[in-house]
């Protein structure tokens, strides 16, 4: 990657395997983008078995000047936890990505304005402090229904990295960031990282603030199954999984990310996983829950209120048990 001036404005990095039913509207929906720059599509394709392949090489050969197609090899895939990943694929589309900015896509997500990136890119030129940008999407099922739309907590235009430490809420599909050469080629404990995207976001947001647009501007698709296994019940997963790849990040980026950001951020998922914990009836993990997060600050006043209250005998602790059950009896059977 060399320095400024960057022969493009935008690399739209676009990873996919076996979206055979999903990956033609991806692509319509980045060459549909009405821009006053250039952009390039950088495909990654990472030898899918069912056709998603062939589909990407006749994308390619109908619009040469705009996608740049890399048929990735089984042989290269990155397991985590013994699983088979995208992360080499997504590692090297985001190195090959020749813009000034990046955007992200997987290949069974789409967006839905023919400005988004025009949007991004016009907002990140107006603000230098800005490391990155995103948006809201809709979330939809395997038969395309509205589920919900990701926004993040408070709404806010700015965010800061404290903020995406905290709450993982800036989809994918909705990011645009600046294109650094520091970052190439990305750290080899990136492979690591049970997200690619997430770590990702930290890492430029330490170089500055988080611009918002409050427009849905793309949808994520959502699959079934990739349930993680954990020692704690699942609905408390996303927050310990969270802490798991924050102590990986607190590792390696400790030098230029102050640890104290990573230990109040590690204490608020754990605070979180109590709850989820407690709420499920689980008190004896959730009370382990909230040591762990005073472990890592001893300031976190909602934890030590939490742990105090859930003492055996509290009328608060009654309260809180008679609530758990009756979620479990309303809770529908599947």
């Amino acid at each position: 990657m060399n320095a400024e001036p960057y022969p493009i404005k935008v690399s739209v990095c676009l990873q996919t395997y076996n979206h055979a039913p999903y990956i033609a509207r991806a692509l319509d929906s980045v060459l549909m983008q009405e821009t006053d720059f250039d952009y390039e599509i950088i495909l990654g394709e990472d030898e899918s078995s069912d056709g998603t392949r062939e589909i990407c090489i006749d994308y390619a050969r109908r619009y040469p000047d705009r996608i740049r197609l890399f048929l990735r090899s089984r042989e290269d895939v990155i397991y985590l936890g013994g699983r088979p990943t995208g992360r080499y694929n997504f590692i090297q589309n985001l190195n090959a990505a020749r813009g000034q900015y990046v955007a992200l896509l997987d290949g069974d997500d789409y967006w839905t304005d023919p400005r988004k990136l025009q949007k991004q890119a016009d907002l990140l030129d107006a603000h230098p402090d800005y490391a990155l940008c995103f948006h809201a999407v809709d979330e939809v099922d395997a038969q395309g229904q509205r589920i919900r739309t990701v926004r993040p907590p408070g709404r806010k235009p700015v965010y800061r990295l404290r903020d995406v430490m905290r709450h993982n809420s800036i989809a994918a599909l909705s990011v645009m960031f600046r294109n650094r050469p520091e970052h190439h080629p990305l750290p080899d404990w990136f492979r690591e990282t049970r997200y690619a995207d997430w770590p990702l976001h930290i890492l430029n947001a330490a170089h500055g603030d988080i611009g918002y647009i409050d427009e849905v501007m793309g949808v994520y698709q959502r699959h079934a199954g990739g349930v993680t296994q954990h020692i704690y019940d699942d609905v408390a997963a996303p927050n310990l999984r969270h802490v798991d790849t924050l102590l990986l990040l607190r590792r390696h980026l400790g030098h230029r990310i102050e640890p104290r950001r990573f230990d109040e951020a590690i204490s608020a998922h754990y605070e979180a996983a109590g709850r989820h914990l407690a709420y499920q009836g689980e008190m004896a993990q959730a009370r382990a829950a909230w040591k762990q997060a005073l472990r890592w600050d001893k300031r976190n006043l909602r934890a030590l209120i939490l742990l105090l209250v859930s003492i055996p005998g509290s009328a608060f602790f009654n309260r809180l048990r008679g609530m758990a059950r009756a979620a479990r009896t309303l809770r529908p059977t599947r």
